[in-house]
């Protein structure tokens, strides 16, 4: 518990240090930090053991998995479940060449990558399910047989195996993505975002590490997360039975974060004087949050024509992503009106489209639940470094 509490006690330093070299006017409550970031750490080892937890019951699906397929093939159901652990591994082992892509900037190429890869491994196992269904195709002639169709086995085992764990990972990671936001952003709101805070005071420490693009990126991923949880957390942290009271203070909130936001801006963007006034709000807004003074939250006039350009562009990311997972489908479906597509085709084919829809879609969504585009374009200026 200590060694995780060790990190509060630098960045009370650095604030104290930021405050002393700003001259900024506040009296920070570092008792109540110190408390909050008590909250924070509880939270994160209650948080580890649902991510064991977790790991257990992807194992568990892993090897069930393995025993039904087996026990479909009239196979031994131990050597099913021995079989899924290591055909398992070898289908994911091409995720590291998508890792390596990700490490050296190619992050586009790597997700289409990524993407291409899981729906074959999705649309291989949805048509092989197809078959057995239906009765027909040459994996349904394997039962019974597997003597003298091993290799066969051995590849649809895997890709049966490797599928359910996909669907497994593409349906649980945006629910464990909006229970992770739900925890950081509406349990402990202020501790999230104070903690974020004085994070970004720490970075923006020095002159020189302030202007590095790492370090930028790093302070915008921070300052981001505070906008977030003023504008999705911090209004529910208060209940009042007052409705106009509890609109305004979310409308007030709503606009701090948009305020925030303004920030990321001028990091980007960044001047002489960026530094300075960056680090004063940052005290400033880290002050209001710990006294409780919501009343003193930033509001931005520039911020209205940034909230309008941020809406148009989270609109177009949004329809040119329905656009690429709907495609396939509406081709499929012009080409059926047409009757282009033999009867015969028709299922699987649908079966394709689907399984393309299903693994882009719920991919995004886990991928794109933020809108700030911030953290790209500094990759810009780290690539150029």
């Amino acid at each position: 518990m200590r060694a995780r509490l060790k990190p509060g006690h630098w960045r009370q330093q650095a604030v104290r240090s930021v405050v002393t070299e700003l001259a900024v006017p506040v009296d920070l409550d570092f008792a109540h930090y110190r408390r909050l970031n008590l909250q924070l750490v509880l939270d994160e080892v209650r948080s580890d053991r649902r991510e064991s937890i977790g790991a257990g019951i992807f194992l568990f699906v892993i090897l069930a998995a393995g025993c039904f397929i087996a026990h479909h093939f009239h196979a031994p159901v131990a050597a099913g479940a021995v079989l899924s652990l290591f055909t398992y591994m070898l289908l994911l082992w091409p995720m590291a060449a998508v890792v390596e892509l990700t490490r050296r900037g190619s992050r586009r190429v790597a997700y289409l990558l990524f993407v291409l890869y899981h729906f074959m491994i999705e649309a291989t196992a949805a048509l092989i399910v197809y078959g057995e269904i239906v009765g027909r195709g040459p994996v349904h002639a394997m039962i019974g047989h597997l003597a003298d169709h091993r290799f066969q086995y051995f590849l649809v085992h895997g890709v049966l195996t490797y599928a359910c764990y996909v669907t497994a990972t593409l349906v649980s990671v945006p629910i464990g993505e909006l229970a992770d936001r739900h925890r950081r952003y509406r349990g402990h709101p202020t501790a999230t975002a104070v903690a974020a805070l004085f994070r970004c005071a720490e970075l923006a420490l020095d002159e020189k590490s302030f202007m590095d693009p790492d370090t930028r990126r790093r302070l915008v991923a921070d300052t981001h997360e505070v906008a977030s949880v003023l504008r999705h957390g911090l209004w529910r942290s208060i209940q009042v039975r007052s409705s106009s009271a509890s609109t305004e203070f979310r409308r007030r909130c709503v606009h701090a974060a948009q305020s925030v936001d303004l920030l990321c801006i001028q990091l980007v963007l960044a001047e002489r004087t960026t530094r300075r006034d960056y680090l004063e709000k940052v005290v400033k807004l880290a002050d209001t949050l710990l006294s409780g003074r919501y009343g003193e939250l930033p509001d931005d006039p520039e911020r209205a024509s940034h909230v309008v350009r941020s809406k148009l562009a989270a609109t177009g990311r949004f329809v040119g992503q329905l656009a690429v997972g709907l495609a396939p489908l509406a081709v499929y479906l012009l080409l059926r009106q047409f009757k282009l597509i033999p009867a015969a085709a028709e299922v699987p084919v649908l079966t394709l489209c689907v399984a393309w829809l299903a693994t882009y879609g719920l991919n995004a969504l886990s991928r794109h639940d933020s809108p700030s585009q911030f953290p790209n374009v500094l990759g810009i200026f780290g690539s150029t470094k």
